[in-house]
């Protein structure tokens, strides 16, 4: 039975008759925890992809019907037989639309939405008064800060102090995008 008892040590034994090595080990797995703690990136609320396009364009002054007979429809037409489009939905405002487009999982995003960029290029009839499209990937990004400004100055002034502000945010090392 004792013949048996010796056999059967192991790693266990052996740390438990080298003390040396056993808090050897324990001191390196302490250190590589606290190298971790400081080096590894830490999110709370991180970014995620979700498979939608969004595509947006400004019509100042327009009401939801003009922006939606003249802008919302002609962009759903273009795109409503893409390959790899599941679902279409549109919303018009005053001034302004959207039209965000669902991509099937099995097709990649930014195939389709090459696709998108090149059906809409092709139109050449939206109102003069529209400002220029923008078809963009939707990305969840939680805001870290939110600035308004606000006060007693013309707008001019505002957008110069706004992009002042934004110009010294960007030279930050942390800062990564700002919108």
């Amino acid at each position: 039975m004792a013949e048996k008892l010796e056999e059967e040590k192991g790693l266990i034994a052996w740390f438990a008759n080298n003390h040396v090595a056993a808090n050897l080990m324990m001191i390196i797995i302490i250190m590589a925890g606290l190298f971790s703690v400081y080096t590894i990136t830490k999110k709370a609320m991180p970014d995620f992809d979700l498979p939608f396009i969004q595509v947006s364009m400004a019509y100042p002054g327009a009401t939801p019907a003009d922006v939606e007979n003249g802008i919302i429809i002609l962009i759903e037409e273009a795109v409503e037989d893409l390959d790899g489009i599941d679902t279409i939905r549109s919303i018009a405002r005053e001034g302004s639309g959207n039209v965000i487009l669902e991509v099937d999982e099995s097709y990649e995003i930014n195939e389709v939405l090459n696709d998108v960029k090149t059906r809409i290029d092709g139109i050449f009839n939206f109102p003069v008064d529209s400002e220029p499209y923008q078809v963009v990937r939707s990305l969840i990004r939680n805001d870290a800060l939110r600035i308004e400004i606000h006060g007693d100055i013309n707008p001019v002034s505002q957008k110069e102090l706004a992009q002042q502000i934004r110009n010294e945010l960007l030279e930050l090392d942390n800062v990564t995008t700002i919108n």
